[in-house]
């Protein structure tokens, strides 16, 4: 056969999908949950990292109160 793209059954057409093709909600939901309880103990100062991706670069976040942000703006 030419290496041009097939459908399912064969014929020329559409590419075909892995057959794996949709994404896993539970792992998207996992992800979600876990970057919400890292941002949230973010803002508790039970942590100093922001996120997860952070963390493993181990990049620290430093907040800005307000007075600090008209001071450096103003």
């Amino acid at each position: 056969m030419p290496t041009e793209m097939c459908d399912y059954v064969g014929q020329p057409g559409m590419p075909r999908q892995p057959p794996n093709s949709q994404p896993n909600p539970f792992g998207s939901f996992f992800f979600a949950g876990l970057s919400f309880a890292c941002q949230l103990l973010y803002l508790l100062d039970a942590t100093r990292f922001y996120s997860l991706g952070l963390h493993v670069l181990g990049i620290h976040v430093c907040r800005a109160t307000g007075q600090e942000l008209v001071l450096i703006l103003g």
